[in-house]
């Protein structure tokens, strides 16, 4: 990979370190806390590790090079430190690739919207954990950051792949990321007067590199480390989409994480509903600019602006639909990582 590309430097250099400076104010008031949240206590006196059993073995080796071996120690808050740092780092990338020309101040303005998702919380309040957790999401944030131009096909299905079965590994909530930076990618093709051949090569190849990666982590990790027994058998299995019992549990699941958002927007107030404004704002400008520049049919214009205006429910609903789809998901702020993205 070109240097240039992962290098921050000028405006990107600035708009990074404003980022880093909004983030720890961001984490503060966790630091300040400093307290064992949940799983940590249990990790603080006997300093066991634990997430290869939930089928996270990276986790494990995460939380083991940070801790310099085990048994486990505790060096917070620099994990949760090392966690917004290396999440401000990974958005400025993305965010470099998908407006170039912006000045400091808007790149991390953009960027800093990824705090919003305030699900991202409970996460960062995990001493032993949270530095996983982001990597996770940042290992996805990386992958669409990568350049467009003269892609080796073979290349993007493989760092695809790669990244899905490294992603899965650390911590599988994030997976939706996945998806949902896919419909982005779909938006910012259309935004870029892309063909529509190499938009939907582009889907095929994100489609090939997740099923290529899950499957790969299905036969290799699932397999190998995830217990049989207990907690991680019971919300590791999916559900059956040819069973009618299954999919009333799945609509069932849908309506949780729905009023998950409900009570998010709720706790939001007046803020919500302006943040909502401003992004049909920018979803209006984006229909405008592929409506006057695309060269497509009429109804193929049609098509692409409906799609675009109802993007934040398909955002929301890629953000869920690998949860959705288990037996006995977790309703919990922690596993809507992907929710950053929208």
């Amino acid at each position: 990979m070109n240097k240039e590309k992962i290098r921050l430097n000028g405006s990107y250099l600035r708009a990074y370190i404003g980022l880093v400076i909004f983030s720890l104010v961001y984490v503060l008031p966790i630091i300040i806390a400093n307290f064992y949240y949940i799983d940590d206590l249990g990790r603080s006196l006997e300093g066991n590790t634990g997430w290869k059993g939930n089928g996270r073995p990276l986790a494990d080796w995460v939380a083991i090079i940070l801790s310099d071996g085990k048994p486990l120690m505790d060096v917070s808050p620099w994990i949760q430190i090392l966690s917004v740092v290396t999440l401000d780092y990974v958005l400025i990338l993305f965010v470099k690739k998908l407006i170039p020309m912006a000045s400091a101040f808007q790149l991390f303005i953009v960027a800093s919207f990824a705090y919003l998702n305030l699900f991202m919380l409970e996460n960062l309040s995990y001493k032993f954990d949270s530095f996983g957790m982001i990597v996770s999401l940042g290992i996805f944030l990386l992958l669409y950051s990568l350049p467009d131009k003269n892609v080796n096909r073979k290349f993007l299905c493989l760092s695809s792949s790669l990244a899905v079965l490294l992603s899965l590994s650390i911590y599988q909530a994030s997976v939706g990321a996945y998806i949902s930076l896919a419909v982005l990618e779909v938006i910012y093709f259309l935004y870029q007067k892309s063909m529509w051949r190499d938009i939907m090569e582009r889907v095929a190849l994100r489609v090939l590199g997740i099923l290529t990666g899950g499957l790969v982590y299905k036969l290799i990790i699932a397999n190998r480390y995830v217990d049989k027994h207990g907690y991680s058998a019971e919300h590791s299995s999916f559900l059956n989409p040819f069973s009618s019992a299954d999919v009333s549990i799945l609509i069932d699941n849908l309506a949780s994480f729905g009023n998950m958002f409900r009570d998010y927007g709720l706790t939001l107030g007046v803020l919500g509903i302006l943040l909502l404004l401003v992004l049909y704002i920018g979803l209006g400008i984006i229909a405008k600019s592929i409506w006057r520049n695309r060269e497509d049919t009429f109804s193929v214009k049609v098509i692409t602006i409906f799609f675009l205006m109802i993007s934040p429910v398909v955002f929301l609903l890629a953000a869920v639909a690998f949860l959705a789809m288990l037996r006995a998901p977790i309703f919990a702020p922690r596993v809507m990582m992907s929710f950053t993205v929208f």
